[in-house]
């Protein structure tokens, strides 16, 4: 074995010893030219295989130099002229896939096998997953009702708004959104203001009769009372219109023996009043109502005529023409009266007035009543009518006409105390058919 080892090395020092001779079996290809480097703008970002760095502003310069192996290298430097649109750019690696949780779970809970399957969990559930719904076995008629209660619901929902208190409102509070208006004056029983209001208003008429009548020829006839409003909700008020004291004073005529100087209770009337339309960004209320019309008075004044008077009205207010200088208000009702025994009448009363300096304080006004008699009365064989302040039950009524104009105006001392003030000329020349040759309202109103 020492024999072969050293016949080995004795061999591997005489090739050693040898000259040698090599072939070319490679050379370098042929020089090629360079070709034109590109724009520094063009050059494309260097990839570098390592541990990610942060890469400075400038460029792709980074934060230190890369290493590879033992040594360490610098990166080759990039113009500062190069903007890199991925400085700022972070990358990492996603993080690690949780493993799948074990078939056999925790201690003591159920395996995968022991798992309820998958499936809808509740009953809206399983509508929104498209599963038929087996349990509904309700019949024709249960699912009829159900949908005609839900139909009435939606109805009554939305019409039980109008009943609900105004935000931030007091209990019976009036509607003060719209104290740019002004309540009217004239015909005070029938001319309504559309607003929910809560007060107290004392009123006196005087009203003088024309000398060409045949049974007052010129007497006079007044009235004291007072009118209050109650607010339940700002759409929503009880009004009694009508509750005082009257009295008739006609000059003696002998073919008239039924008229005669009296006094007596006026007439009583009170209803609900709904405001079923309030805008305030265009200043407009609409408002319905119905008025019953009760004769607790003596005959012997006419508060006694018949057993019930009902008046259904709708009332219309909107402000327009706002400027500095104020603004224009205007007011509507317009409804009908009638009743047993009674003459039946359409009326429709306008009122304007002027908002000086929208201050809500200074109010001059116009109005106008206007009434057509419809059907006449079973009570008095006269061929006039008594107008707002009695109801003659005329059998020569139907077909005529009454209008007058009434000026005037309004002021309001606070928000509390307003008063209000408007003369009234009939313009129907004919004196025989009316009684309101000229008439005087003063009123004030007291409001929460």
């Amino acid at each position: 074995m020492r024999l072969f080892a050293m016949i080995g090395v004795s061999l591997a020092m005489l090739l050693g010893a040898l000259p040698g001779r090599a072939d070319e079996f490679w050379r370098p290809a042929a020089p090629v030219a360079p070709a034109a480097a590109p724009a520094v703008a063009e050059r494309p970002p260097v990839v570098l295989i390592g541990r990610p760095e942060m890469m400075s502003a400038a460029g792709m310069e980074p934060a230190s130099s890369q290493t590879v192996g033992q040594e360490t290298a610098p990166l080759p430097a990039v113009s500062s002229s190069f903007v890199n649109p991925f400085a700022y750019l972070a990358r990492g690696q996603n993080p690690e896939v949780p493993p799948p949780p074990s078939p056999f779970g925790p201690p003591g809970a159920p395996t995968a096998a022991q798992a309820p399957a998958p499936g809808p969990g509740p009953a809206t559930d399983a509508y929104n997953c498209g599963v038929a719904n087996t349990s509904d076995k309700s019949t024709f008629w249960e699912r009829f009702c159900d949908k005609t209660k839900n139909c009435f619901g939606e109805i009554t929902g939305g019409f039980g708004d109008l009943f609900k208190p105004g935000r931030d409102r007091k209990l019976f509070q009036s509607d003060h959104e719209f104290d740019m208006f002004s309540s009217p004056v004239s015909n005070p029983f029938f001319f309504m203001d559309p607003r929910s209001l809560t007060e107290v208003r004392p009123i006196f008429i005087y009203q003088h009769t024309p000398e060409s009548n045949p049974a007052f020829a010129g007497g006079s006839n007044e009235f004291l009372g007072l009118q209050g409003r109650v607010a339940i909700t700002e759409h929503l008020s009880i009004i009694v219109s009508e509750l005082g004291l009257i009295w008739m004073g006609p000059r003696s005529h002998p073919g008239f023996p039924e008229f005669e100087s009296h006094d007596g209770i006026a007439e009583f009337h009170i209803g609900p009043q709904l405001t079923f339309y309030r805008n305030t960004a265009t200043k407009t209320l609409i408002a319905g109502g119905l008025t019953f019309e009760i004769p607790i008075g003596p005959e012997k004044v006419y508060q006694g005529t018949g057993s019930l008077g009902f008046t259904p009205y709708l009332s219309f207010a909107q402000n327009f023409l706002r400027s500095d200088y104020g603004s224009i208000n205007f007011m509507n009702t317009t409804g009908w009266s009638g009743g047993s025994e009674r003459a039946d009448f359409f009326f429709s009363s306008f009122h304007f007035d002027y908002n000086i300096l929208n201050q809500n304080r200074f109010f001059p006004m116009i109005e106008m009543n206007w009434a057509a008699y419809t059907n006449s009365g079973t009570v008095t064989n006269v061929n006039f009518e008594g107008g707002d302040l009695f109801n003659f039950g005329a059998t020569h009524v139907a077909g005529q006409n009454d209008l007058s104009l009434a000026v005037g105006g309004r002021v309001k001392i606070n928000d509390f105390w307003h008063v209000g003030l408007a003369a009234s000329f009939n313009l129907l020349g004919d004196g025989a058919q009316h009684i309101d040759a000229f008439r005087l309202t003063v009123d004030m109103i007291f409001r929460y």
